[in-house]
């Protein structure tokens, strides 16, 4: 009778600290998603498509006139102010999360509550860009309307370019 040779191989699982790497890394994702869309919208000028930010929204930002943009972005910074977290309150957070991870009993309720919270807080901040962006739209006039939906058009008959394993 033949044995398998893999029945006593124990198997081979990530270190510790790799599998601690990867929900912390989760963590922080979803604590700086936030900030980042900030970031992103704060960019003017030639642009080009970075990861990270939806290909609908930048399709809509880039179809804007530096000066509309420009307005879109000081208007959402300005009404925004009260969403923003300081490093210090993030650092609280990931602090937090830090210590629900690394307990010996993981407490799902209460990182579903830190995900939770982080999200409401993401909601927030695209709400009002959304709000703030309707009313750039309606602040248009039909002409320029109907110019930034043309160049929204010419943006997407643009190939999109290829990624490149890099």
């Amino acid at each position: 009778m033949m044995t398998d040779p893999t029945a006593d191989t124990p198997t081979a699982r990530s270190p510790r600290w790799m599998r601690l790497l990867l929900v912390l890394s989760l963590a922080v994702n979803l604590l700086v998603i936030g900030l980042a869309l900030g970031v992103a919208l704060g960019r003017t000028g030639g642009e080009t498509a970075r990861p990270g930010r939806d290909a609908v929204s930048g399709f809509y930002l880039r179809a804007l006139e530096p000066e509309q943009r420009a307005d879109f972005i000081g208007q959402l910074r300005r009404e925004g102010r009260g969403l923003r977290l300081d490093r210090a309150t993030i650092r609280t957070e990931l602090r937090a999360t830090l210590e629900l991870l690394r307990a010996d009993s993981f407490d799902a309720e209460a990182f579903a509550d830190r995900l939770s919270g982080q999200r409401a807080r993401l909601a927030a901040r695209a709400d009002l860009g959304d709000r703030v962006f309707i009313g750039v739209l309606a602040g248009m006039s039909v002409e320029e309307r109907r110019a930034y939906a043309e160049r929204i058009e010419q943006s997407l008959r643009r190939p999109l370019r290829e990624e490149t394993d890099g």
